[in-house]
């Protein structure tokens, strides 16, 4: 494990301006106002003003895919962004588009490079969207990984950067997906290598054992495996857990090298995390298997924290967890063009992620709001109230005791129900305040300090795993099951019986056969942009309105039977705290090391209104104090009473963001 900086520690608030003006003007966007932009990310007084707001990284332009001769220029020209960065107590990061590159002149600078695209089925050049002067880069490329690392060292060695953001940091949708012939022979290799020792099973699996005759699947059309319900097939397993692992090998074998040249670099990725799109099928991208140092990771997408209409919450809760599970950090966009949004989308990262402050919009954006606007006070308080209170946050982790598991094979080769029962479960836990923790595979060797295991539907567990969960069972702990649970192993064959039947019985597990969809129909909203006149998102398109059985499932939704599958959950679990507020907040539940502090993050989604009277629900005799810090208004003094056999923690009324503070 890479020992993180102690400046990252302290909650990043982060900005910048990484679009260099050559791609601006190969866009056609560099018009005079463009221009005026430009040459404001560069002024000293642009540093002292960011200061001044209270961010403390900056990440800047440099490498676009235009190749290191052709950005040459622009390049220096970051060297006095450097300099006014470190002046005034400013990390910087450089951009590094890392998965395209713009063959006009990096095919010019290096003519080899032709040889280094991406291809799909085809044979045809893998693009980038529209852009069709934009390449795809083949992730296999020895060539290319070494042409990257030399960008690399005259980032860290000769410009003097403190981080790095590589932004692409993801495999490609599957019907781009490369299939050179350095692919095609990589996954014959990963096949061979896998089972080459293993005829036998091989033939059990894909019908025969001779290994070498197996190619890369191909499709009809751009369907491919992202809406399919059931993944069958031996040879798409394969597949997708090959891109899996190639990209995690390419991702690893980047932030090793950043590592090796300067230990305590910052890294940030765009790699894909959103819990609401099969990743590993899609995207070849499983975040358990990227590596340790990548400390903080991008969350796009045009959602934000907000209640519906129908009193749904809409959030990044689930992003949040995720980050937290993997030991990383999330940085989502939290845009302040409106106040009320921009406080609730601060404190609910600050709340779920470790006292971080998140991507505050791009320079721009800060300029239109912030200087134009007059709401540079509302922006330094946050920043300066999350870092007063920066020891409830620092290395600090979860204290849930319920789980959800997210297991690969199950959320990879089932785009239906895994989904379906997972999201609308993991919303029942938030919008009825149980605090939880996703995890995946990887943490079935930890489940002993939970006290609740919940398995939505996860139909594909292999027989390690369902060891691994027997035995957490006989050891006290309980599990909550639905659906299709455990019908399968983790390629997708029936068991003859299923493992997890006997617990049942034995009243150690509770299954129950459906979480029913509470609407027919969703809105998936696929397609955003920003307007950093506004400093919002917009949503450029809708796709028609998409059935619940079908994949994507939208993320914003409760079941019909939310109070009975609540009611079980609070039931078997014998949860060490209960929490009664609104519904339009969130709870996060967190500890020190020391196990002698503990702390309750409230967060409320309906902002323009007060929440009062929350109360907490605490086993007698566990804690002897409690203090109730507010962002809005200060803090104030609790009233305690007695409660149903326990002690009632009454919160005072809070806006946005409080943090009830629990000393054993």
């Amino acid at each position: 494990m890479i020992k993180k900086a102690d400046w990252f520690k302290t909650g990043i608030a982060f900005t910048g301006y990484w679009e260099p003006l050559m791609v601006l003007r190969r866009w056609g966007r560099a018009g005079e106002d463009t221009l005026k932009m430009y040459e404001e990310a560069h002024r000293e007084e642009t540093f002292r003003f960011l200061a001044k707001c209270g961010i403390n990284l900056f990440i800047t332009h440099f490498h676009k895919g235009f190749g290191m001769e052709a950005e040459k220029e622009e390049m220096e020209y970051v060297r006095q962004q450097v300099r006014f960065c470190h002046k005034y107590g400013i990390k910087i990061g450089l951009y590094f588009r890392i998965d395209n590159v713009i063959g006009e002149t990096f095919f010019r600078d290096i003519p080899e490079a032709k040889n280094w695209i991406a291809v799909n089925q085809y044979g045809e050049v893998v693009r980038y969207g529209t852009s069709s002067w934009r390449q795809r880069i083949c992730f296999n490329e020895p060539a290319y990984r070494q042409y990257a690392k030399r960008v690399i060292r005259y980032a860290l060695l000769n410009i003097g950067a403190d981080a790095l953001f590589f932004d692409g940091m993801t495999g490609r949708l599957e019907y781009d997906t490369c299939r050179c012939e350095r692919c095609r022979e990589g996954f014959k290799k990963y096949l061979l290598n896998k089972w080459n020792s293993r005829r036998k099973e091989a033939r059990e699996y894909f019908g025969h054992d001779y290994i070498e005759g197996i190619e890369i699947p191909e499709w009809y059309g751009k369907d491919g495996i992202a809406l399919r319900d059931a993944i069958v097939e031996p040879e798409i397993q394969e597949w997708i857990r090959y891109k899996c692992a190639l990209f995690a090998d390419f991702h690893n074998d980047i932030a090793g090298y950043v590592y090796s040249l300067k230990p305590d670099a910052l890294i940030l990725s765009n790699a894909g995390i959103q819990l609401w799109i099969n990743a590993p099928a899609y995207l070849g991208v499983y975040l358990p298997s990227l590596c340790d140092g990548n400390e903080i990771v991008m969350h796009e997408d045009g959602h934000f924290p907000d209640v519906r209409k129908d009193g749904i919450l809409c959030h990044r809760i689930r992003e949040y967890k995720a980050g937290e599970t993997l030991g990383k950090r999330v940085a989502a966009y939290c845009h302040f063009s409106d106040k009320t949004y921009f406080l609730r989308a601060v404190c609910e990262s600050l709340a779920f992620n470790g006292g971080h402050f998140g991507h505050i919009g791009h320079l721009e954006d800060l300029f239109h709001i912030v200087m134009d606007k007059g709401k540079l006070g509302y922006v330094q308080r946050i920043f300066n109230w999350g870092r007063e209170h920066s020891d409830i946050y620092r290395d600090s982790e979860s204290r849930s005791e319920v789980a959800i598991l997210r297991s690969f094979s199950s959320m990879t080769f089932n785009c239906r129900m895994p989904w379906r029962d997972t999201i609308l479960i993991e919303q029942i836990l938030i919008q009825k305040h149980i605090p939880f923790d996703i995890i995946f595979d990887e943490q079935l060797d930890s489940l002993k300090r939970y006290k609740l295991l919940i398995l939505g539907s996860q139909v594909c567990i292999g027989r390690e795993n369902i060891h691994k969960i027997i035995n957490y069972v006989k050891n006290g702990g309980k599990l909550f099951i639905t659906g299709e649970t455990a019908n399968f192993d983790e390629n997708y064959r029936r068991y003859i019986k299923n493992p997890f039947l006997h617990l049942v019985k034995n009243v150690d597990a509770i299954w129950i056969k459906d979480v029913i969809p509470g609407v027919k129909k969703e809105i998936w909203f696929p397609a955003w942009q920003f307007n950093p006149k506004t400093g919002r998102f917009i949503i450029s398109g809708e796709n028609p309105s998409t059935d619940l059985k079908e994949y994507p499932f939208c993320n914003w939704a409760l079941p019909e039977n939310t109070a009975e599958i609540f009611g079980k959950i609070v039931s078997m679990a014998d949860l060490s705290i209960l929490i009664e507020t609104s519904s339009y907040v969130a709870v996060n539940w967190t500890r020190k090391n020391s196990w002698e502090r503990e702390y309750l993050h409230f967060i409320n989604y309906d902002n323009e209104n007060i929440v009062s009277k929350s109360k907490v629900f605490v086993k007698k005799g566990v804690y002897k104090k409690f203090v109730f810090h507010r962002f809005d208004p200060d803090t104030a003094d609790i009233e305690i009473i007695q409660k149903h056999g326990r002690k009632a923690v009454i919160i005072p009324e809070f806006q946005t963001y409080g943090i009830l503070e629990l000393i054993k």
